[in-house]
């Protein structure tokens, strides 16, 4: 399993969603899921890797920003930031909260973000 179908499935299983209803928010079918999460096609045995559009849509299926998924799949940008450490460890604080907890947390932040736009 590569560390990107391993991210998946966990952030699937946090969830508690099964691979069919994981499908069906994603658009996909359940098997294209599931060799993705492995990280090999059934069919070749080769290692697979999501189209960009399909990485899109997981990404919003599971309410992960974009960028983050898009580096997870190994599509880099030539113009990608470069995130500070105080923003690595919030990351890696936020992908421990169990989905409702990340819920929360997003709305906090969108929230701030809010507050602070009427600032300026």
């Amino acid at each position: 399993m590569t560390d990107f179908g391993n991210y998946l499935k966990d952030q699937r299983e946090r969830r508690k969603w099964t691979l069919r209803h994981a499908a069906e928010q994603i658009g996909t079918s359940a098997s294209r899921l599931a060799e993705i999460e492995r990280g090999q096609s059934y069919h070749t045995g080769h290692e697979t890797k999501p189209s960009r559009e399909l990485v899109e849509r997981i990404a919003l299926a599971y309410d992960i920003p974009l960028q983050v998924l898009l580096a997870r799949a190994g599509y880099s940008e030539g113009n990608s930031p470069e995130f500070s450490d105080e923003t690595k460890i919030a990351a890696a604080i936020f992908e421990n909260l169990s989905p409702e907890r990340q819920e929360l947390a997003l709305g906090m932040l969108r929230l701030f973000a809010e507050t602070e736009d009427n600032r300026n």
